[in-house]
């Protein structure tokens, strides 16, 4: 702290340089999030199709 006021550290270069980490972190995490949700969602759409046809296959063989 230089105690030159409330925001004089606001023009710190090392704070500068950990809030723009943060914020790509922030950044790389919410893309990693919207894949995993996607594949979340592609592998139950999967399991569904394969539930469905196996359904198909037991009704057509017990008739």
């Amino acid at each position: 702290m230089s105690g030159h006021g409330p925001h004089a550290d606001a023009h710190d270069p090392f704070q500068k340089k950990v809030a723009l980490a943060m914020a790509i972190y922030a950044v790389m995490l919410a893309f990693v999030t919207m894949l995993t949700n996607q594949a979340r969602t592609e592998a139950l759409l999967i399991s569904n199709e394969a539930a469905n046809q196996w359904s198909f296959f037991q009704s057509k063989s017990t008739k």
